[in-house]
């Protein structure tokens, strides 16, 4: 078996058998899935059981993390060799096998987060691993090698699922593996704050944080991030807070300057491009300005899930205490202002990201930021920058009026002046 298939089934993270697998002399791309799909259910139990609010992040994690993955391969396929050969089918059924078993994990992992099955998406992801199979196949066979390239990239690749608040945004519009990552990332953000929400009711289980900024954050300790907190105390102090990373973003968050709320200078145009934006997208109206976030800490690990408004932003950190091992993981999706000015937006967060040592991802007003390997100092550095990021940009996307905004607050942020509406600003 090629060695590149074996690291896709071990990339998860599972300390699996390779007996399993040496028994395999050609492992197709239904195979993979199928294999993956039992160990799965043989190490974490049914999907489809209401696991605790630890097994539910590890879910969301583990999805966001496929999805991270994935989007990496799809900018490949979507910019690869423009010769009409298309790409070499060695690198083609790489990149799919690849993409099918990411997308078997997000639907495995966003069952886990629902608490139900999605029998549609299983079946679609088969019937589209199935047709690349025997792509790939009659490739393999035909003279001229990779002459069926484009028609598997046209299984993979192309996005259907534009518009969350489109009819069409379900299972059953899935028509390529590009649509089943879109609809399983999108779905369980929903998810995950839908039953947070639900937890966060439960006595004992959800602190709220009394914190100088206008976030509603419920806290919630999985061991040595919080201190001298009785079980039923509905409200605690940022001076509870012991876990090491949180700490850090807190720090960020209530550094002088950064405005989390109040008025922003708007003309007409910005004003009625948000009132439109948000009619065109219905889904917004659950993700009201006054939203919980949530954050999940120890001593030394903070995972902080935040709706501001119209954007979400997610946060994964972990910082050792001698060791290099510590990491970052950051996301940030969405706005309440028009798809061009919520890509400016994301674009000056990628900039301010990249400023700082990050690998970045842009797609549209999509960013993902990683940070790997590094010392406690670079990552606590690191998440007082961020809490910073998220106060600067919450409101920002609406002031996203041309492409040298982007410039003007990148260079603000930069300099350490995060007062940005408070300032006379000389650009158009």
């Amino acid at each position: 078996m090629q060695k590149s298939r074996v690291a896709l089934l071990f990339g998860s993270g599972l300390k699996l058998s390779c007996e399993e697998y040496r028994k395999q002399r050609c492992l197709s791309i239904g195979k993979a899935i199928e294999l993956l799909g039992r160990l799965l259910q043989r190490l974490r139990g049914d999907p489809r059981s209401d696991g605790d609010l630890e097994e539910r992040y590890f879910a969301f994690k583990e999805l966001s993390s496929a999805n991270d993955v994935a989007l990496r391969d799809l900018v490949a396929l979507e910019h690869g060799p423009t010769e009409p050969r298309g790409l070499p089918l060695s690198e083609l059924r790489s990149r799919a096998t690849e993409l099918t078993v990411q997308a078997f994990k997000s639907i495995r992992n966003l069952e886990t987060l629902a608490g139900r099955s999605y029998p549609i998406l299983r079946e679609t992801l088969a019937a589209l691993a199935s047709r690349i199979d025997d792509g790939l196949s009659t490739s393999e066979a035909a003279s001229s090698g990779n002459c069926g390239s484009e028609q598997i990239v046209q299984l993979l690749a192309p996005l259907n699922l534009a518009n969350p608040g489109d009819r069409s945004f379900r299972p059953a519009g899935c028509r390529t593996v590009h649509d089943i990552l879109r609809f399983c990332q999108e779905e369980s953000i929903n998810r995950m704050f839908a039953r947070n929400d639900e937890e966060a009711v439960r006595k004992g289980r959800f602190h709220q944080l009394g914190i100088r900024v206008p976030l509603r954050i419920f806290v919630a300790d999985l061991g040595g991030g919080l201190s001298g907190v009785e079980k039923k105390r509905a409200v605690i102090d940022v001076g509870n807070v012991v876990s090491v990373p949180f700490k850090a973003l807190i720090e960020g968050m209530t550094t002088e300057g950064v405005r989390w709320a109040g008025h922003v200078p708007l003309g007409l145009r910005s004003m009625v491009s948000v009132f439109a934006n948000t009619l065109y997208d219905p889904v917004k109206h659950e993700r009201n300005l006054g939203a919980r976030s949530y954050a999940l800490v120890s001593g030394r690990h903070l995972n902080f899930s935040s709706r501001l408004g119209y954007h979400f932003s997610t946060l994964d950190a972990s910082c050792g205490r001698k060791t290099r091992r510590g990491y970052i993981s950051f996301r940030f999706k969405g706005g309440a202002a028009s798809p061009e000015k919520r890509k400016r937006r994301a674009a000056f967060i990628a900039r301010i990201l990249d400023a700082h040592d990050f690998w970045v991802n842009q797609r549209e007003d999509l960013v993902n930021g990683h940070m790997k390997r590094s010392g406690e100092q670079d990552i606590l550095d690191r998440l007082v920058m961020l809490g910073r990021l998220m106060g600067c940009a919450r409101q920002l996307d609406v002031a996203m009026d041309s492409p040298q905004r982007v410039d003007y607050f990148v260079d603000l942020f930069l300099k350490g002046q995060y007062n940005f509406f408070d300032l006379h600003s000389p650009v158009k």
